[in-house]
């Protein structure tokens, strides 16, 4: 019964919780102020070497380039070549833990859109544009961010069309990202405990920080 529901997101490390400026998280990662894109494409890697080749080709924009590759993509040695011939430009991350810095530097997300990673990039009010879609719940969350104006789906082949696009529209991205913003729920994990508490008639854990849970 609708009554029965709560809608929270889903739960995010507490680093969500407080997200750095733009331009605190490049100083954390150590990038430059160019025009930035984070690439993803899970544990698969897929089209990730593919969508890094054609940005770093693409005129319009010296973009600057953050990979993560996941330990498992088959193109890895591909993706390390590229990251060699391009050292101002391309950065690649292994596996993280905490992926809240590459989303608050990027200017844009691109990939595949799982549950998680769609979530995090929302969290930080960044917009999404998937490259591809194994269907199922990958394509409802498509769905979602375009009808919300949040993210949208490309064909791989274009782009760098799509993102050039983008980023000589000012105001356009600016409205993608305010929507972004006002769907992500950063305190996902925080509001399902509050529920939980609710549920349980609990009060005893109202004396401890949501991020305690993480212990």
């Amino acid at each position: 019964a609708p009554h029965r529901i709560r809608v929270t997101g889903i739960p995010l490390i507490p680093a969500f919780e407080n997200l750095p400026g733009q331009q605190q998280a490049r100083k954390n990662l150590g990038l430059a102020a160019n025009p930035t894109i984070l690439i993803t494409g899970g544990q698969c890697g897929i089209g990730v070497t593919a969508a890094l080749q054609q940005l770093l080709d693409d005129k319009h924009h010296r973009y600057q380039l953050l990979v993560t590759e996941g330990s498992h993509a088959a193109d890895n040695e591909k993706l390390q070549q590229l990251a060699h011939n391009y050292p101002d430009r391309c950065r690649l991350f292994g596996w993280r833990s905490d992926m809240r810095d590459l989303f608050c530097a990027a200017d844009i997300v691109v990939g595949k859109p799982g549950g998680l990673t769609v979530s995090e990039t929302l969290a930080c009010g960044k917009p999404f544009i998937a490259t591809c879609c194994l269907g199922g719940q990958e394509m409802h969350n498509v769905n979602f961010l375009e009808k919300n104006n949040a993210g949208r789906y490309v064909e791989l082949a274009q782009l760098s069309t799509v993102i050039n696009e983008l980023f000589t529209d000012a105001k356009r991205m600016e409205t993608m990202n305010s929507c972004a913003q006002k769907l992500g729920r950063a305190h996902a994990a925080r509001s399902i405990v509050v529920e939980l508490e609710k549920l349980l008639g609990l009060t005893k854990f109202k004396k401890f920080h949501v991020a305690n849970l993480w212990e």
